[in-house]
């Protein structure tokens, strides 16, 4: 996921400047401009780029290339505007030559542009000049003489004079592109993808944020054999969604929306019978009222044991390493498949319950469209395709700031949230200081409301619901961060495991019905997968938070009923097998300290189990009163009805 461009906060004019990518690589370029928040991602006039043929794209037999001339970038023009080397590094499975080098152009990217081939620890192999360019899109150039290669790990870069670059943020982000024996390394901790260097040529070796600057390769195998099975990559970030299941979720006992309190009901997409209207979810235990989604983001197959140690269920989008699917669905775990995967691999496994659509459309990313009406064009065809396949899976996807109302996806929003079956959003609220500048810019923001907290997890759920159609509504879930996403910006932190928590559960009561962790980190102490590198205690934490929402399930898969304690919280009431249950966590604009809860009509308890804490409160004429002591502090109560 990336932080993408920020609105300005004076008179919420939106104007285009240094992009959050560029700003990043180059601190001194910044001139003092994000303290006011003009951090924007530019692309060339609307409409400028079109996907033009480059010279001489065409393959000849027997020859690879990353991309497919129909791949288009996030971003097609960066902001910054300094010389400097942008590069891939790629590794070969077999020897070969490299005949060529190609490069993905905005009209704004002008001067002269020679591509570097490098060996992995710096030697130039090879150069060449592009010539007879177009003024934008795919560019080609071919060696005079092919250089040969052997198998291994390699860099291909060009040289700019002033910028522009075409870029997407995360690209790399634990994900290969693959075609044959030619590959595109996906970003690690001990390797990292998307590399550059500022000024004259030279070796590329600094990265950002495992960012595809569109830099290919043609590649022609000794053999000369192409896997016909390998098609070129589309360009659409990778924003896979995977299902990791325990098993048949436990049955659970539940108030099947027969209400037991005399009061109005909130919305309701229908809880786990939604979920019926899928085949293969149906099938997988989906509708089950014990059963809740819980999911990571882009998982590595092989991790399927520690994923599922933590309690999670679910890949939203998985590795497309060379695993197969069965490695994840017979350890128990479901899947949300990318378009990595395809249709062949998947097969009828029941397991794999969705497609993951796209991440991030209304930001740009995952759609090709140059504006926010082509992205919902792709959008709409790209959940079409899904659907025509009539396999029985739901159509998912994840978006971003869009949801902020300010910049991205003004017009289509709405649209964007209702074409897909289920929805869900990131946005690193505790972790990033570009987060913390761009949320006070939307309209529906609480006035001095503090970003880095819990409550701004669950007034983001809130968000995709205002997007909703009441009348076709879907489930929304949300994402949480485990350690420090992949962040660059100077102030960016580690969530810590008690936030995490926090922000889980404000999201659940803000009616999340789905919690996605992402854990791709940049934090030294962490390691690339959080949940499987992290220290003990943060795993932990994640672990205890899992069970008590699994356990929770049946409860929280009923529909919740509208009621107001007017104590300064945010709650959600529910009732269940006899019982009322009020989940509780300190919102926006809340104060932490005392609380006192008095009971609707129809609670006759005199006692409050405190769930999963070891205590209970009396109740006095009616009410309880509790403590919350921090802004992340959150609890669930159980009082006999």
């Amino acid at each position: 996921m990336r932080t993408n461009p920020a609105s300005s906060d004076q008179g919420h004019l939106h104007l285009p400047s240094i992009s959050a990518h560029s700003a990043a690589l180059r601190a001194a370029l910044l001139l003092g401009l994000a303290a006011v928040g003009f951090l924007a991602c530019t692309t060339d006039d609307a409409g400028s780029d079109d996907l033009s043929s480059g010279t001489n794209n065409e393959l000849n037999a027997g020859e690879l290339s990353l991309w497919a001339d129909t791949a288009k970038p996030g971003t097609l023009a960066d902001g910054d505007t300094a010389a400097l080397e942008v590069g891939v590094r790629i590794k070969l499975d077999v020897a070969g030559t490299i005949n060529g080098f190609r490069f993905y152009k905005s009209s704004s990217n002008k001067g002269t542009h020679v591509a570097h081939l490098w060996s992995s620890t710096g030697t130039l192999l090879a150069s060449q000049t592009f010539t007879s360019e177009t003024a934008s899109g795919w560019q080609t150039v071919r060696l005079a003489n092919p250089f040969t290669v052997n198998a291994g790990t390699y860099v291909v870069s060009y040289h700019m004079d002033g910028g522009h670059y075409s870029v997407n943020e995360s690209y790399f982000a634990g994900r290969a592109i693959d075609n044959g024996q030619l590959h595109a390394l996906a970003d690690t901790s001990s390797g990292h993808n998307g590399v550059y260097r500022y000024g004259a040529s030279a070796f590329p070796t600094e990265s950002y944020r495992a960012s595809n600057y569109w830099v290919d390769v043609i590649f022609k195998p000794k053999s000369a054999v192409v896997d016909a099975g390998a098609p070129l990559d589309s360009g659409k970030p990778d924003t896979s969604v995977a299902d990791t299941g325990s098993g048949t979720p436990d049955a659970g006992t539940t108030d099947a929306g027969t209400s037991v309190l005399s009061l109005p009901r909130v919305p309701w997409e229908g809880g786990p019978a939604y979920y019926k209207k899928f085949a293969k979810a149906d099938a997988a235990g989906w509708s089950n009222p014990g059963f809740f989604p819980i999911s990571v983001f882009l998982g590595k197959p092989s991790h399927a044991p520690q994923l599922k140690a933590v309690g999670v269920n679910t890949y939203m989008g998985a590795e497309h390493d060379g695993s197969s699917i069965a490695s994840m669905t017979n350890l128990g775990m479901y899947v949300m498949a990318q378009d990595e995967w395809k249709p062949a691999e998947v097969g009828t496994d029941t397991r794999v319950v969705s497609w993951l659509i796209s991440d991030e459309c209304d930001m740009g990313l995952g759609c090709s469209g140059a504006n926010e009406n082509e992205n919902l064009v792709a959008q709409k065809a790209m959940v079409a395709t899904a659907r025509a396949r009539n396999d029985g899976r739901l159509a998912f996807a994840n978006y971003g700031n869009g949801l902020l109302h300010t910049y991205w996806a003004i017009n289509t929003m709405d649209d964007l949230i209702q074409v897909v079956d289920v929805a869900s959003a990131d946005k690193y609220f505790y972790t990033s200081p570009h987060i913390w500048g761009i949320t006070p810019d939307s309209p529906y923001w609480p006035k001095g409301a503090k970003v880095a907290s819990s409550g701004s997890y669950g007034w983001y759920v809130d968000q995709m619901k205002r997007y909703q159609d009441p009348n076709n509504l879907h489930p929304n879930w949300m994402f949480v961060e485990v350690a420090r996403p992949y962040l660059t910006e100077a102030g960016s932190l580690v969530i810590k495991p008690e936030q995490l928590e926090g922000a889980v559960w404000n999201s659940i009561v803000h009616e999340a019905h789905g919690i996605a962790y992402f854990q791709h980190s940049n934090d030294p102490t962490c390691g690339g997968y959080a949940l499987v590198d992290c220290d003990q205690a943060r795993k932990d934490k994640v672990k205890t938070v899992n069970a008590q929402i699994q356990a929770l399930a049946p409860v929280i898969n009923t529909q919740s009923y509208a009621y107001d304690f007017a104590n300064g919280t945010e709650t959600m009431l529910k009732a269940s097998s006899g019982s009322a249950y009020i989940f509780v966590s300190i919102g926006l604009n809340q104060t932490t300290g005392s609380k006192t809860f008095k009971l609707p009509a129809g609670i006759k308890g005199t006692t409050v189990t405190v769930v999963d804490e070891n205590r209970t409160i009396p109740v006095t004429n009616g009410s309880f009163t509790d403590t919350f002591p921090n802004e992340y502090t959150h609890h669930n109560y159980k009082i006999a009805l």
